[in-house]
């Protein structure tokens, strides 16, 4: 891997040496393997996304989620048409993982929002957003975007529409089993029957044991309730 010498010119063009220019600032490793200095933006970005780590690994999803939301709206959303997944990893150049950021990112915003419905739409334009815009996306994450997306909508109290979009999350991934017991958690305050019948309807489909824990444990719970 290429270096730069303390008194080499700076890759920044300035002219200067390398020690008295950019030598606090990250570099950047280039395809055609020189070396350059990343950009402000990009610095920025990368300054985010480290500090929300750092803050979401302490446990402080709350204070994390500021500099996530500023990582999403001032960088990532203007490369994912661009940039497939894999290439912003090496533009940020990071030891955190973008890819891991796009599964935990909403899952810090579903637990802010609550019952908040302006988060859960802020939850819902970065699902809906990824799931247009995004290049190179493992399936896996594009389901659990679209879910997430479904949950955003409950959140949002758009009932009707969530249900639509549960419903036709079911038929298009009839094996998952998250979905289920999701759309029966935004049932459940309007019909715990519904709810249950939702997830009956999961373990039908459903063949994982994994899943078929899950959905089971979840039906004998609204059962308990109506006992109780």
């Amino acid at each position: 891997m290429a270096k730069i010498g303390r008194n080499e010119p700076c890759p920044c063009g300035s002219g200067k040496k390398y020690k008295k220019c950019c030598i606090d600032r990250p570099l950047v490793y280039l395809d055609d393997g020189s070396v350059g200095i990343m950009d402000e933006r990009t610095e920025q970005a990368k300054l985010n996304l480290e500090r929300g780590y750092q803050l979401f690994y302490e446990g402080n999803e709350e204070d994390a989620l500021p500099f996530w939301d500023s990582l999403w709206n001032e960088f990532i959303r203007d490369e994912l048409q661009d940039t497939p997944m894999e290439e912003l990893d090496s533009k940020i150049a990071s030891s955190e993982i973008i890819a891991n950021w796009f599964y935990e990112y909403p899952i810090v915003l579903e637990n802010a929002a609550g019952n908040d419905p302006a988060v859960a739409k802020r939850l819902w334009d970065f699902c809906d957003t990824v799931v247009a815009d995004g290049i190179g996306f493992p399936p896996d994450l594009e389901q659990r975007l679209e879910l997430m997306r479904a949950v955003a909508l409950s959140r949002m109290g758009s009932r009707s529409e969530a249900d639509e979009e549960f419903r036709k999350l079911s038929e298009s991934y009839p094996d998952f089993g998250s979905i289920y017991v999701e759309w029966a958690l935004h049932l459940k305050s309007a019909s715990k029957e519904k709810a249950m019948e939702v997830l009956r309807q999961g373990l039908e489909k459903c063949s994982e044991l994994e899943d078929q824990k899950m959905l089971t444990e979840h039906l004998e719970h609204l059962r308990a309730e109506d006992d109780d």
